[in-house]
């Protein structure tokens, strides 16, 4: 097949299959696109495929539902790892939220627990027995307080172990003791100022002193009247 270069003219040989397609003049070095005396260029044959057409269809539209099912395959999983990975995460913020509050509760239970620890700390180191007014004047804040702790330790070991013993006997506590006699004392003390009490239960009480310490050995008083 002959083609021309359409610049100088001059012609070349070349294949059929070469047409239409780019070449470069000998003469004149320019460039130009092969074509046929007719300006036709090279169109291979369709090669015939018995059911080409359909097969390709066929296949692209099962290649189209097979991406479609893929896609929403897909889809569903990552819509179930979004949704476990919030019920998730809410989960473990309520569990933190509780843990959280637990650990308050806990906190304040501990430091409620240490504070009264201090405070009974406290009692015990301010506890005056120095002498037989300072232990009674001691024992009588106690049992306005309510302190049954305090107020027993104004007695000695002795005395409080034969109180144990009787107390024992009747099935009663010392703090059941302690309640009990503080009913009466309230009504018996009423009138009363603290210096007048005061002086009252250290002439009706018995001491013993101990390392220092002024304790006493007999009953509790029950009244500023009667008393051993």
């Amino acid at each position: 097949m002959k083609v021309e270069c359409p610049y100088c003219k001059e012609q070349y040989e070349v294949k059929q299959k070469l047409l239409g397609k780019k070449g470069i003049c000998k003469m004149c070095e320019r460039t130009f696109v092969m074509r046929g005396p007719n300006g036709e260029v090279y169109q291979p044959k369709p090669k015939f495929k018995l059911f080409g057409n359909k097969g390709k269809k066929g296949k692209k539209k099962g290649d189209q539902k097979k991406q479609i099912i893929m896609i929403a395959g897909i889809a569903v999983i990552v819509l179930a790892l979004i949704g476990g990975g919030v019920f998730y995460f809410l989960n473990v913020k309520d569990s933190d939220s509780d843990k959280s509050e637990k650990s308050e509760k806990k906190e304040k239970k501990e430091k409620s627990e240490k504070s009264e620890k201090k405070d009974d700390g406290k009692k015990e180191v301010t506890l005056d027995l120095s002498s037989k007014k300072a232990t009674v004047t001691t024992m009588l804040k106690a049992f306005k307080a309510g302190d049954a702790e305090k107020y027993w330790a104004c007695y000695s070991p002795d005395a409080m172990k034969k109180l144990k013993d009787k107390l024992a006997k009747e099935n009663k506590s010392l703090k059941e003791f302690f309640n009990q006699k503080s009913k009466d004392w309230e009504e018996k003390l009423k009138g009363k100022t603290d210096e007048e009490i005061i002086e009252e239960w250290m002439k009706k009480s018995k001491f013993t002193e101990i390392d220092g310490k002024w304790y006493i050995i007999s009953d509790p008083p029950e009244s500023s009247e009667d008393g051993q």
